[in-house]
């Protein structure tokens, strides 16, 4: 995600939004803030010498946050490297995947992706989007060591995926 578009939008706005110009009556989020640090004041655990820019950069944030974290800057990075389809922005595309690992799958192991994806997935999506243990994929069958192929990417079989039903 620290390629996403996410992080430099909100740097962006954070130099040019400000909430000085709404008065504390019409902004509820920045009466709460003053309420609470005259508390906190009171109670003597409060002591900040630049008050009026830390109301302003917590008063303001929630906006930050609603513009700078829209839909098209989230999925930008997850799109540009394959994990997102980029038409449907849904299921990943599943050569893009294959082609991030460090070595090139021999055709069998190519067909061993094909055959489970499926569980790959669902395993994925039980467990919160995670890293796939490599325990998983040895119980489905990939071996313990990734063979190395002397060959380009190009020469892979990436013309059986359309016949197997592939998002791509």
């Amino acid at each position: 995600m620290d390629r996403s578009k996410v992080f430099p939008v909100a740097k962006r706005l954070n130099k040019t939004t400000t909430a000085k110009h709404i008065p504390e009556g019409d902004h509820l989020l920045k009466r709460a803030i003053r309420k609470k640090f005259n508390q906190m004041r009171k109670e003597g655990r409060l002591f900040l010498n630049k008050e009026p820019a830390v109301v302003d950069y917590l008063a303001k944030h929630p906006d930050i946050l609603t513009t700078s974290r829209k839909r098209k800057n989230v999925q930008h990075e997850y799109t540009s490297n394959g994990m997102i389809d980029s038409t449907l922005h849904r299921m990943p595309i599943l050569q893009r995947l294959i082609a991030t690992t460090k070595t090139i799958p021999t055709p069998e192991i190519y067909e061993l992706f094909f055959s489970t994806f499926n569980e790959l997935m669902h395993y994925s999506y039980d467990h919160g989007f995670f890293y796939i243990p490599d325990e998983v994929y040895l119980l489905l069958g990939f071996p313990a060591v990734m063979p190395r192929l002397l060959v380009e990417p190009r020469e892979m079989p990436i013309s059986n995926s359309k016949s197997r039903g592939s998002m791509t």
